[in-house]
């Protein structure tokens, strides 16, 4: 069939069907270069100064552990808020020892939120320091006279010898710093001025600088296995050179203390060493009567003396 003779209902069909193709081309086209406009757009004010970021709140610190955090977060300021690196503000953050988790979010149109938790310090530790001076002693040159002949004496030879022999001395002295305040998982977190009220002393650790842990930091799980009762009249868990603890109670002035020493000896099942131990102090309180020494190291047969 030529296409003079070509049946109107079927060149009709053709032509509907080549304009819904030009239609959709036309509409797909049209929409991708609506969605690229629209995109363009919105990064355009993403990137403006409408929603920059201006303002950055913290909380769960204030003072100058607040400024610290701060400074550690390092805020680009004048940043795009909706680009903002929020994990790379975490990481940062984290790196304070005293930090348990940090959550960082943006608000629109222009501030950073930052919250903390801090760690709680259990114990105080004090890092221990010596301080070296070397003395010196030097040789004393001298002069013996010897007769060169072996007789009576008309020449002599004169030969050098010391009178001193030379020495050095060394005395070691502590030097008293600042305690370090640790966690429970044996974590120094930071520097205080003094000696924190409420929570004992550790002694006998190797005391490293914030962020470290103390060593063996087996020494703060000991403390914080014990029960919570007799953790609160402990003033002092020494470690000694093998690992054996030792707990020194608080003691009031006036006022016999029940017992001033428990031997806690080797760290390992010391939750049941410390409820032994806080059921002779009990006892004893119980019937008026007071010792120098509970001795739980064999939990199964505690001994005072």
């Amino acid at each position: 069939m030529s296409a003079q003779n070509e049946d109107p209902r079927i060149k009709a069909r053709r032509s509907a069907v080549e304009q819904a193709k030009v239609r959709r081309r036309t509409l797909v086209v049209g929409s991708a270069l609506c969605v690229a406009v629209v995109a363009f757009l919105v990064y355009v004010l993403l990137n403006s100064s409408l929603l920059e970021t201006r303002k950055l709140e913290v909380s769960g610190v204030t003072g100058e552990r607040g400024r610290a955090v701060e400074a550690a977060a390092a805020v680009p300021m004048g940043s795009a808020l909706a680009f903002l690196d929020t994990g790379a503000i975490s990481d940062r953050v984290k790196e304070l020892p005293w930090i348990a988790s940090v959550s960082v979010k943006t608000h629109l149109p222009h501030t950073v939120s930052i919250e903390l938790v801090e760690r709680n310090p259990v114990a105080w530790v004090r890092p221990g320091s010596e301080i070296t001076i070397t003395t010196s002693t030097s040789v004393t040159p001298s002069s013996t006279t010897r007769n060169s002949s072996g007789g009576p004496s008309t020449s002599s030879t004169t030969i050098p010898t010391s009178s001193t022999v030379a020495t050095s001395t060394t005395t070691r002295a502590p030097a008293v710093q600042p305690p370090r305040l640790v966690d429970k998982d044996g974590r120094v977190l930071a520097t205080t001025a003094a000696p924190p009220f409420g929570i004992p002393e550790i002694r006998g650790v190797k005391v490293p600088k914030a962020g470290g842990f103390i060593s063996p930091k087996s020494a703060a799980s000991t403390f914080m296995a014990l029960p919570k009762a007799l953790r609160d009249q402990v003033a002092v868990l020494e470690v000694d050179r093998v690992g054996s603890v030792v707990l020194l109670l608080n003691t009031t002035a006036g006022q016999r203390p029940t017992a001033r020493v428990i031997r806690i000896g080797p760290a390992d099942n010391a939750r049941s060493k410390g409820a032994v131990a806080l059921a002779v102090l009990n006892a004893l309180r119980s019937s008026r009567q007071s010792v120098t020494t509970i001795d739980v190291t064999v939990p199964s047969t505690p001994a005072t003396s």
